[in-house]
């Protein structure tokens, strides 16, 4: 009997195409003190680690004696899905009393997949005026990774009078649903300004992967203690760099308007009145149109300062004249955009 001849295939496997944004991974972080006087914290520590697959989320490491001294090295382990390639860490502080801390070195290690990376804080943290709460520190040697957009996300808080949330007694986070992916973040605070108070407009830049196409968000309230309630009016959420071409080509207004029209900025209301933590500490916000003569970031960034400075008014409303309507762009700036 004969048989056929056989023939050995060699199958090549490409690594690149391999997804494992879903492995399960354990990080080893290790932070360095360093060795100079009054380098040493009683303050506990948190960070972000960005990746080019995703984040850490807050994570926290607990202040204590033995912890963050002069030439010390702390180490502490967490297991997350796989961020990829870690090219940024935000360290803060967490506590409102005066404290600081002089970090020389963090490194932080995948366990699983080997990877590694070393960040370099140039300076001290610390909590007094005018000092730095949290450091963004890139690591040696990397750069933002291609595919890393940043959103510039407006959050308006109302004049309500039971409004008592604030930057210091609670942590906000926003969860950005998106079409290609869902990606939540914690909406810090710029060294010791106070944000959502009563009549604020906030600003802040969030960097992550491009989400796609945006229609909710869930925002998320983590207060330190006790009820608080918050008169949130809407989140608005902008594709900074694709906003900066628009303004570039059509001019201030027009460039603000193109960017409301094309769909790279999207504005997300909550219709549900003030959140209150006795009840729920979520609240989901749906995409709607934007109101009539909505005015430009700056115009209401003007009217929110008036308003805090000026003060309430009858029944809760700012005394403070109202921002002027965002002007018409004119036929020759809109026939540039395009």
């Amino acid at each position: 009997m004969l048989w056929g001849k056989k023939t050995l295939r060699a199958l090549t496997v490409n690594m690149s195409t391999i997804d494992d944004s879903g492995l399960k991974c354990r990080y080893k972080v290790m932070f360095h003190t360093g060795d100079a006087e009054n380098a040493s914290t009683r303050s506990s520590i948190s960070f972000v680690i960005y990746g080019d697959l995703g984040e850490s989320g807050k994570m926290v490491m607990k202040g204590s004696p033995s912890r963050f001294n002069r030439g010390q090295m702390d180490a502490m382990f967490f297991e997350h899905a796989n961020i990829g390639e870690m090219y940024k860490i935000r360290l803060s502080l967490e506590t409102h009393k005066p404290a600081d801390w002089l970090c020389s070195l963090v490194e932080v290690l995948n366990l699983r997949t080997g990877m590694q990376s070393f960040f370099m804080p140039n300076g001290t943290l610390a909590t007094t005026t005018g000092a730095e709460r949290f450091k963004d520190i890139f690591a040696v040697g990397k750069r933002l990774p291609a595919g890393v957009v940043t959103y510039k996300v407006i959050v308006s808080t109302g004049n309500a009078k039971e409004s008592n949330l604030s930057s210091v007694n609670t942590d906000i986070s926003l969860e950005i649903q998106g079409s290609h992916r869902v990606i939540s973040k914690l909406l810090q605070p710029e060294k010791d300004v106070m944000n959502f108070a009563r009549g604020s407009i906030d600003v802040f830049d969030l960097e992550c992967l491009s989400v796609g196409s945006i229609e909710s968000a869930v925002v998320m309230l983590h207060p330190r203690k006790g009820r608080v309630k918050w008169d949130l009016k809407y989140v608005e959420i902008v594709d900074a760099k694709a906003m900066e071409s628009l303004t570039k080509a059509g001019g201030g207004a027009a460039g603000d308007f193109a960017s409301k029209l094309l769909g790279s900025s999207v504005y997300l209301e909550n219709a549900f009145g003030v959140i209150d933590t006795k009840e729920r500490t979520k609240r989901r916000i749906k995409r709607a149109n934007y109101p009539r003569g909505f005015p430009s970031l700056e115009a209401r960034m003007e009217d929110a300062q008036m308003q805090i400075l000026g003060g309430d008014g009858p029944e809760g409303k700012s005394s403070a004249p109202s921002a002027p309507s965002l002007p018409k762009p004119s036929p020759l700036a809109l026939l540039r955009l395009f």
